[in-house]
């Protein structure tokens, strides 16, 4: 799972195509590894610096005096919030590489994925309810399609089929 992450982090071609264990193994890890920099980053606001939230102002940091360990854990909140945005970056350029893959892989081209993209940008400049659901809808249901959906069982011309995929599925449709 961890070398199959790896490995879709460092390919930086749309060429050729993506299995859908290779999407899930993704997907799943960019969620976690996200988690996990907002939570240390948030134990670290809230905790150490006494970040408080508002309801009226959203998040406010209450005027305190930094001590030497609340300035270094200042620092080390900002370091980790930078590589947060430089792993969310990554993670979006490589992910878009790897779900271009993907649609290769159910013999679909890769402009579905733009018309997609596009979606997303919509949801978050919409000021419309009926709107935005019906994008989120559309956002959630491209990323479980791309999750869920099965290889194209014979060689497109995007590439071969991946045997161990293929074998998966003729397991799972024979019982």
């Amino acid at each position: 799972m961890i070398t199959s992450f790896c490995k879709s982090m460092c390919d930086f071609s749309f060429r050729g195509r993506s299995t859908k264990r290779e999407f899930l193994c993704f997907l799943a890890l960019s969620v976690l590894i996200s988690l996990m920099f907002l939570t240390v980053i948030l134990f670290i606001a809230v905790t150490v610096l006494g970040l408080k939230f508002s309801s009226e102002n959203g998040l406010i940091l209450p005027h305190c005096n930094l001590n030497p360990f609340g300035l270094v854990c200042f620092i080390v909140m900002c370091l980790l919030f930078s590589f947060y945005v430089m792993f969310t970056v990554w993670s979006f350029v490589s992910g878009s590489l790897l779900a271009i893959r993907r649609l290769h892989d159910m013999n679909y081209s890769g402009v579905c994925y733009w018309v997609w993209i596009s979606a997303i940008l919509l949801f978050f400049v919409s000021e419309t309810s009926i709107l935005t659901l019906f994008l989120g809808y559309f956002v959630i249901s491209g990323v479980l399609i791309l999750a869920f959906s099965n290889s194209f069982p014979c060689e497109n011309k995007y590439g071969k089929v991946d045997i161990e995929e293929l074998s998966m599925q003729i397991t799972k449709q024979n019982g």
